[in-house]
């Protein structure tokens, strides 16, 4: 593939929870040179002890709407 997209509903009390297993992924995909999209926005930096690592991997937050995948891609 070219890219990965990441659906992070909320989950544990966590707006865009994104889970270990996930971050896993991401960074299979990051180490493979892949974009990496999120459908809903990131937590708050405070909210996972992993939240600098998946800023580091500067993902493209899409909001929601799908279409943005057209512009990017």
């Amino acid at each position: 593939s070219d890219a990965i997209l990441v659906l992070n509903p909320p989950r544990k009390g966590v707006d865009g929870y994104i889970g270990g297993n996930t971050l896993c992924e991401m960074a299979v995909a990051f180490a493979c040179r892949k974009k990496i999209f999120v459908y809903y926005p990131l937590p708050e930096a405070k909210a996972l002890s992993y939240m600098p690592e998946i800023f580091a991997m500067q993902p493209v937050v899409l909001n929601s709407d799908l279409s943005q995948l057209k512009a990017v891609a």
